[in-house]
């Protein structure tokens, strides 16, 4: 999985399109052109779709099986990854039950830190 979908991790903006056949050639190569416009934004690490995977401008990763799971009848998606920038800080789920007990956690290098 991580082989047909590189910096798959992390916050996603999904994009969803109606009303369309992926069978078409005529709309693959839209998608195709619209997946490589949306990967070049500054805002975006990189876009999922069932092209394939863009970064920059360009397709990194050709259509492969799993790709496929982007489209379904009458319905394409793109996964737009957010650059680490954007995405919302890591939930870690002991720190979030020692904050529900009034409990502090201790940070990276064992030092007591305040609730973030």
């Amino acid at each position: 999985m991580r082989n047909e979908f590189p910096d798959a991790a992390g916050a996603k903006l999904p994009i969803v399109l109606t009303a369309v056949d992926a069978l078409t050639p005529s709309v693959a190569a839209n998608v195709d052109r619209y997946a490589r416009r949306l990967s070049s934004v500054d805002a975006a690490a990189g876009v999922d779709t069932f092209t394939g995977s863009y970064r920059d401008s360009h397709r990194i990763v050709p259509p492969r099986p799993a790709h496929h799971l982007f489209a379904g009848d009458g319905a394409l998606l793109l996964d737009v990854r957010m650059p680490p920038s954007m995405q919302p800080p890591a939930r870690n789920p002991v720190d979030q039950g020692a904050r529900r007990t009034g409990l502090r956690a201790a940070d990276d290098r064992g030092d007591r830190s305040p609730d973030r």
